[in-house]
């Protein structure tokens, strides 16, 4: 078989089979088992795998011929297909896979697992719902496809491939047919329900009730049930405490706060969470909450306005009406800012008029809210009598009407206004009404009107969000303060649930919105824009000539 410097006699190269050897008239299967280079091969391998087992495992010329004798195997097993009709293109196909190299694909960087949001068809269903990814499952085999794991707005769980959801990028995702559903967060702005209860309760028209005290009695079994004014009673002590800088978990959004600049804005990234909050409840969390603390702080700047719209002396608000008190005593009735406050008995009008000359002053000072005067109105029934006067006045003859002098006008005016303070010192004192605001630490003490009411929605706000989720999930049970380990794991909790959005909503959104987009592209490339009209009078090709017989 070799020589005896180590050489092969016999190569595959210098292997030839004469045509004579081949039977033309047999079949394929036939030549196929006696071909003569296929028992050559078979038993050259033999021989080598001899000398191998003669040397130790170490032949001295098997590599020189293993190498080409693999690339006549591997030609060898290929095979040629053809279409069930027995004709068409030739394709060759290798049937050797090696799996040992194979590796699943990876998952698409594009989608966020866990939580990306998609549409998604689950089995056995033709219409598409709302559901978000939560694991990757890679196949297993180099024919299966990647899978996965899909978890519905009812809280069921399916394996799916990728041709059965759409992300919101694609056009699927607004195209496809959506199934009917409710969710439990509404997002409507409830204006009629909101200003109904409002006016209930006296919100929005000025009233500023007795301050709620902090409940004592175990936590009702509906606690979401609740006013969320006396949901809010049950984390006063802890908003207390931000207020005072005793309460550690907010201590450090309290410090960026009061150090103002860059720091301050960015607390506002994280003051509009509010979890499963509806937008209505915030609304009316942020009311209570401002009227606690602020409390006639809150209407400050309100009333500094309403002082300087008087211009030269002279006030250019418009006249209220105001009601004096009855035999019954008087009655609960809201007060406005920059009004005077109303009980029962008979209306009056009360109009501001120009203040005294400064000879007026220096004689009789007056307070510049005492400076009013009440004009009687006279009562509905006497006004077809004034008629009837009035036309016996003018069917008579004319009499000279005496002027008032400046001593009478004066007196006039004296009157009126003794009057007025009578009316004024008879109604009670809107001091009175507004119960004292929270007191916090130096830092807040210093802070401006405007400041204060930005701290109460980025700083207070967030937290009264977080402690009445704890106590509406059952996880905060005492309303005093506990310890520091404890009070941060509820901090915690309750950041996580704040967090914690509709999500089923927010496809909802996004699906509104992508609309939106789309419709708003194809509006803009509808527009075409104007065409210029076309030149009259004239034109650009080589005019005609008239052509001229010749004889």
């Amino acid at each position: 078989m070799a020589t005896p410097r180590g050489i092969l006699r016999f190569t595959p190269h210098t292997f030839r089979v004469s045509n004579s050897s081949h039977d033309v008239r047999a079949s394929p299967r036939k030549r196929q088992k006696t071909d003569l280079a296929h028992k050559w091969e078979m038993a050259s391998q033999m021989m080598l795998n001899v000398e191998e087992e003669e040397n130790d495992g170490l032949p001295n010329i098997l590599s020189s011929f293993d190498g080409s004798f693999s690339a006549v195997k591997n030609k060898q097993k290929s095979l040629i297909k053809r279409d069930a009709k027995g004709k068409g293109k030739l394709v060759e196909t290798n049937i050797d896979v090696d799996m040992d190299r194979w590796s699943p694909p990876p998952c698409d960087p594009t989608l966020q697992i866990p939580g990306e949001l998609v549409l998604a068809r689950p089995p056995r269903n033709n219409k598409f719902w709302p559901a978000k990814l939560i694991a990757y499952i890679p196949p297993t085999k180099a024919t299966q496809k990647s899978k996965f794991t899909v978890k519905f707005l009812d809280e069921l769980e399916y394996d799916l491939t990728r041709d059965r959801f759409y992300t919101s990028e694609e056009p699927g995702f607004v195209d496809c047919e959506l199934g009917k559903f409710e969710s439990e967060m509404k997002d409507a702005n409830d204006d009629d329900e909101s200003a109904s209860e409002s006016e209930a309760t006296g919100e929005g028209r000025g009233r500023h009730r007795a301050e709620s005290p902090v409940p004592k009695s175990p936590i009702p079994e509906d606690f979401e049930g609740l006013g969320m004014r006396e949901q809010l009673a049950y984390v006063k002590p802890v908003l207390s405490a931000v207020l005072n800088e005793l309460y550690a978990p907010a201590l450090d959004r309290h410090r960026r706060f009061l150090k103002g600049g860059a720091a301050r804005d960015s607390l506002q990234e994280g003051a509009a969470v509010r979890g499963t909050l509806s937008p209505a409840e915030i609304r009316k969390l942020q009311s209570h909450l401002c009227e606690w603390v602020l409390r006639e702080e809150k209407r400050a700047k309100v009333m500094i306005d309403v002082g300087e719209q008087n211009v030269n002396g002279i006030g250019i608000e418009p006249s209220v009406q105001v009601e004096t008190q009855s035999a019954n005593g008087p009655a609960e009735v809201p007060v406005e800012e920059g009004e005077v406050p109303m009980s029962q008995g008979n209306i009056v009008e009360v109009a501001k008029v120009e203040p005294p000359s400064a000879q007026d002053v220096q004689s009789q000072p007056l307070a510049a809210e005492e400076a009013l005067i009440v004009d009687e109105q006279p009562p509905p029934a006497a006004a077809p009598e004034t008629l009837e006067q009035l036309g016996d006045s003018l069917s008579a003859e004319p009499q000279a009407i005496p002027e008032l002098s400046m001593v009478d006008k004066h007196e006039d005016h004296e009157a009126k206004e003794t009057d007025a303070n009578s009316v004024v010192a008879s109604l009670p004192r809107t001091e009175s009404c507004y119960p004292p605001r929270q007191r916090g630490c130096e830092g807040y003490e210093a802070l401006s009107g405007v400041e204060k009411l930005s701290y109460c929605a980025n700083i207070l706000l967030p937290e009264a969000v977080h402690q009445i989720l704890l106590w509406r999930t059952g996880e905060r049970t005492s309303v005093d303060l506990l310890s520091a380990d404890e009070e941060k794991k509820l901090h915690d909790a309750g950041v996580s649930m704040a967090n914690e959005q509709d999500w089923v909503f927010g496809i909802l959104h996004l699906r509104d919105a992508q609309a939106r987009l789309r419709d708003g592209i194809r509006e803009s490339k509808a527009i075409v824009p104007p065409v210029a009209p076309a030149a009259t009078g004239g034109t650009r090709s080589r005019p005609r000539r008239a052509t001229v017989s010749r004889r």
